[in-house]
């Protein structure tokens, strides 16, 4: 009777107990299916607008917006910090807590964690100033290391890169064009013909609005045509001039040069018009003016008056040396043609690279900052004007790249950084009318205690291009040696250069660095025994490596 009397309480207690939720399950039903849904994102669309929706609704345009309409210097702070939170939440629940640890964690791989957003920020900009484009000219910079060593002198290598734009203009300026030839006595035969050969075929690939004067020179100098204008009448009638030249005589190269230049210095031209002299010559000159000092002087004024010259070296009895200066003065370049058949090609490309020009009269300026020296520039003419470093570039044609390579030296850097100085470029913008423009870049960079940080900062392309342009000096004294006579000289320095190039290129290997080696090896062995052999091929030899030496440093 006990049993029967406890199973019926007990039901009845069941019975009130499974009663109980039906009274009660509208105040618990929406505690525990809130805890649900808001993670589910449900009540968004179906509880009260004043709980759930509003917060979410003005969370996520807060952590959206900066990140589209904000600064770029304020814009990767806000997307550490808003990412995480959008994220780690939804994964663990927790809205604060996730979000903290992810940012402490993915700035400590670029900069301090005391103040992780300033060495990322510092380190971008410092690179973006370091490219600048100024009209048809881009000037990009590039250390050999990103940071320098603290509290000690060192020396930085700078990579300098003036690109020319890509020019899609197809009417050129005109060209305001002396050539200047040398028809003295060592130029009969083969020479002389293909000289005057070259010389119709490019006048053939002038311009209507394009002028030449042509000035022949032997004993005594002969202004053949004075800016004549190459339409149909002219240009036939230079060809006529051009076919009569003979050779006869001494070399006149300094006074015929002197003559080409008073022209085209007085002559009346646009603004955007190209002025330019090319000068070829066989042998020494011997008459009238002959210091290379002068003439190189001479040129290096014409220069900065607009007009740029060109030399053209043809077989093996010129004087390189000389060439060599008034083009570097004259802001153009030198050419070493071996064989005068080649005359034709030299003389194509040289207009081809006048008619694509978008910057004239470059010019490339350093003012060092305190404790700062320029100690080197490789391969250009520099001159001190002030304390300022101007150092004479040229002109820059469609898509064309120059290197300038300059060392300097620093004297007790201080963290966390130092002044370099600033670069100043000038030239004529050949495409806007021949417009001036003159821009500046200072320059600074990181300094660190941290030797280690400093060897790992390195810059390999600047290394690279520092092996090639000492190689390339190294090639120029070899040269020199041989001049001497000292072949023991020569073949120590080559050795010696060749085996610096190889270890180079095993740490950094480099298809530059393995055409070095190539040029290194073929200038050494076969090549300078025979030199030691011939005169005619010791001077085929001084004026290659000279040459190779000097296409290499530009």
């Amino acid at each position: 009777m006990r049993i029967w009397t406890a199973i019926i309480l007990a039901a009845s207690l069941a019975l009130v107990l499974s009663c109980q939720p039906q009274n009660t399950g509208k105040e618990q039903a929406p505690q525990s299916g809130s805890a649900e849904r808001s993670t589910e994102k449900e009540p968004a669309k179906g509880d009260s607008k004043a709980n759930l929706p509003e917060p979410a609704e003005v969370k996520k345009p807060v952590e959206k917006e900066p990140a589209k309409g904000d600064s770029k210097a304020n814009l990767p702070e806000p997307a550490e910090v808003k990412k995480p939170a959008e994220k780690e939440p939804a994964k663990t629940g927790s809205p604060a807590n996730p979000a903290e640890p992810a940012e402490a964690k993915k700035p400590a791989k670029t900069g301090s964690s005391t103040n992780p957003a300033e060495p990322a920020e510092d380190k971008e900009p410092a690179e973006d100033k370091l490219t600048k484009t100024f009209g048809p000219v881009t000037m990009e910079v590039v250390p050999n290391f990103t940071m320098l060593p603290a509290d000690q002198g060192s020396d930085m290598n700078l990579l300098i890169k003036l690109q020319g734009a890509k020019s899609e203009v197809k009417k050129r300026p005109p060209l305001d064009l002396a050539i200047v030839l040398d028809r003295s006595g060592s130029m009969r035969g083969d020479k002389l013909r293909f000289v005057k050969q070259a010389a119709m075929e490019l006048v053939d690939k002038l311009d209507r609005t394009d002028r030449v004067t042509l000035i022949t020179y032997s004993t005594e100098v002969s202004v053949e045509s004075e800016r004549l204008p190459m339409d149909g009448p002219g240009r036939e009638q230079l060809r006529k001039i051009i076919a009569k030249i003979n050779a006869t005589d001494r070399t006149a190269l300094g006074p015929a040069l002197f003559t080409a230049l008073d022209i085209l210095e007085k002559a009346q031209r646009e603004e955007t018009d190209l002025a330019h002299v090319i000068l070829l010559s066989d042998g020494l000159a011997n008459v009238g003016e002959t210091r290379p000092e002068v003439l190189a002087a001479r040129t290096s004024s014409a220069f900065s008056h607009g007009v740029s010259v060109t030399t053209l070296g043809v077989g093996l009895d010129y004087n390189e040396d000389l060439m060599t200066r008034v083009a570097d003065q004259g802001g153009g370049r030198y050419h070493f043609i071996k064989n005068a058949d080649t005359i034709t090609g030299v003389l194509g490309d040289e207009l081809a690279g006048l008619s694509s020009s978008v910057a004239r009269g470059v010019f490339l300026s350093f003012r060092p900052a305190s404790g700062v020296r320029l100690d080197k520039v490789f391969g250009y003419p520099v001159e001190d004007n002030d304390g300022m470093a101007k150092i004479k570039v040229g002109g820059l044609y469609s898509a064309q790249t120059r290197e300038i390579l300059v060392r300097l030296r620093v004297s007790d850097a201080k963290v966390p950084s130092a002044q370099l100085g600033t670069l100043f470029l000038s030239f004529k913008d050949v495409t806007a009318e021949g417009r001036d423009v003159e821009e500046e870049m200072p320059l600074g960079l990181a300094v660190s205690a941290d030797a280690e940080a400093v060897k790992k900062s390195e810059k390999t392309e600047v290394t690279i291009r520092l092996t090639e342009v000492q190689s390339a000096d190294e090639m120029d004294q070899a040269a020199r040696a041989v001049e001497r006579g000292d072949f023991e000289a020569a073949r120590g320095i080559m050795s010696s250069s060749l085996s610096r190039v190889r270890e180079q290129a095993v740490a950094t290997p480099s298809a530059r660095l393995d055409t070095q080696i190539r040029a290194l090896e073929s200038a050494g062995g076969a090549a300078m025994d025979a030199a030691a052999e011939s005169e005619e091929a010791k001077k085929d030899y001084i004026k290659g490596r000279k040459a190779e030496s000097y296409n290499l440093m530009k």
